[in-house]
């Protein structure tokens, strides 16, 4: 795995560094873009050979994620982003039937499984020509640290308190592969307002515990944003 991680970035080094000397005579138009987005991440995690005493969290939780970032536009079309970005990510389990002491049925209920992350994406840009509309594509690693990490269980008939922090029996580092495309609306010289999706392909394992196989982030989110210029 760290043989992998350090090959990814080693890549990703490489390859941003060799577009951006290939676009030199672009430094021109060279300068500093604030974004600031929120938006919902379809949080999803794997489960190949994953032991909980819950059941496999196989279903897709809707949650926030949102965060700032600083754009450095090299050139008309290679921007490089590197940002600060809150993200709440994990699963849940298939619905099940709740009972009371008599078989009485209560309603359904899940096991949610809750990692919160503060993530630093480190992105690669690509702006298409455009005068009012402006599409891109962009692709780069998404290094996560886990802030927190919970169990706890939804239902559709009242709250429940059970929950445990689970934070000590995961990994702390979460590295993964984002990759998205946007569509930015420019209001003026200096701002402008955009829409963009990205997936977040998990490399890392969160599990500590080897017994319990392989657990990784598998996010889908989408975003709104405001972009303002520095230059």
């Amino acid at each position: 795995m760290k043989l992998s991680t350090g090959f990814i970035m080693l890549i990703f080094v490489l390859f941003t560094t060799s577009l951006f000397a290939q676009t030199g005579n672009g430094s021109r138009n060279a300068g500093i873009i604030v974004n600031v987005s929120g938006g919902l991440n379809n949080a999803g995690l794997t489960h190949e050979n994953t032991i909980s005493s819950f059941g496999p969290f196989d279903q897709a939780a809707i949650n926030f994620a949102g965060g700032i970032s600083a754009i450095y536009a090299h050139s008309s079309h290679y921007h490089f982003s590197a940002g600060l970005r809150y993200a709440k990510a994990g699963a849940k389990t298939q619905e099940l039937t709740g009972t009371d002491d008599s078989g009485n049925q209560l309603g359904k209920y899940w096991f949610v499984r809750e990692l919160l992350f503060v993530e630093v994406p480190l992105l690669l840009m690509y702006q298409f020509n455009a005068s009012k509309i402006v599409p891109s594509i962009f692709i780069g690693p998404n290094m996560g640290f886990l802030l927190d990490a919970e169990e706890k269980i939804g239902s559709d008939y009242g709250e429940n308190p059970r929950k445990s922090n689970i934070k000590a029996k995961l990994n702390t580092f979460n590295l993964s592969a984002e990759v998205g495309i946007g569509l930015k609306y420019r209001l003026n010289d200096n701002t402008a307002l955009g829409i963009s999706t990205c997936y977040l392909y998990g490399l890392s394992n969160q599990v500590k515990d080897s017994a319990e196989g392989e657990q990784k982030t598998r996010d889908l989110r989408v975003f709104g944003s405001l972009y303002f210029s520095l230059r």
